[in-house]
């Protein structure tokens, strides 16, 4: 996982709580976080409190559930 500082284009738009990764008392407390994963760069909004464990496993459940998706298709396609 590496995290993406201004991505010029994003590929999958996630929706989270910002809150499951921490506390939010008002607005300031979002950032948007950009994740470089296998299938492009995934944006999300998180609790500013996101620690670097919380988006490691983002990211890899990005990973885990588009692979398994891209194989289903596959599957299906042959």
């Amino acid at each position: 996982m590496l995290e993406v500082k201004k991505p010029e284009k994003v590929d999958i738009h996630l929706e989270y709580d910002p809150t499951s990764f921490g506390p939010v008392s008002s607005p300031d407390d979002i950032i948007d976080v950009y994740l470089q994963t296998n299938f492009g760069v995934a944006h999300f909004g998180a609790s500013k409190k996101i620690t670097e464990k919380q988006k490691q496993e983002v990211a890899n459940d990005i990973n885990k559930i588009y692979g398994k998706l891209l194989n289903q298709v596959s599957e299906n396609i042959n």
